[in-house]
């Protein structure tokens, strides 16, 4: 009996790890895809005179989260927030705005509670 249940345990364990290991890669490719592509289009293009976000930008993370299979409508604000961020300063890292993208991404698919 003990012995299956340290059998189930460790199924269990490895499912979990496996499971965020698929996670993190995702947000990887998020991050990738949001990043890179603000880095294409330009910061110009992303941000109105006012320093916030555009329909462009907007349009690029929505597409990013759809991918992501996150629930379009009621995640973007914190990417929007993220990018926004990477976006005011007088220059843009692509390293810089992976990373902030990534960890925005793994609170809000990884390690969300449902």
């Amino acid at each position: 009996m003990k012995a299956l249940i340290c059998v189930v345990a460790a199924v269990l364990a490895m499912t979990v790890v496996s499971a965020r290991a698929d996670c993190l890669d995702d947000v990887a490719q998020f991050a990738d895809k949001v990043c890179a592509g603000a880095r294409t289009i330009g910061k110009p293009s992303l941000i109105n005179e006012n320093g916030e976000l555009n329909a462009t930008a907007v349009v690029l993370i929505t597409t990013a989260v759809a991918a992501l299979g996150g629930n379009v409508s009621a995640e973007t604000e914190a990417y929007e927030k993220t990018l926004q961020e990477q976006l005011s300063g007088e220059r843009v890292s692509l390293r810089k705005c992976g990373i902030a993208m990534a960890k925005t991404a793994i609170d809000q698919i990884c390690f969300k509670v449902h």
